[in-house]
């Protein structure tokens, strides 16, 4: 939870061979986030790709962590 928590999407790469998919888009959105920086678009970009790396490691059970090999 903590790492989601501060690194958001970088998260992923925990359990990368599950979440490949979510750790490009949010891979994307990141670079685009920081692109958009400097226009207010890309400040709620970050803040939502954050809030949803959190919620998706704040829903999973514990067990998803531990069984990485599946």
């Amino acid at each position: 939870m903590l790492l989601a928590v501060f690194l958001t999407f970088w998260t992923w790469l925990y359990t990368y061979a599950r979440n490949r998919k979510r750790f490009w888009i949010g891979l994307a959105a990141a670079v685009v986030g920081t692109a958009l920086a400097t226009v207010v678009v890309g400040d709620f970009i970050l803040f939502a790709l954050w809030v949803w790396a959190v919620v998706d490691t704040a829903t999973k059970p514990e067990s998803y962590f531990r069984n990485l090999s599946a």
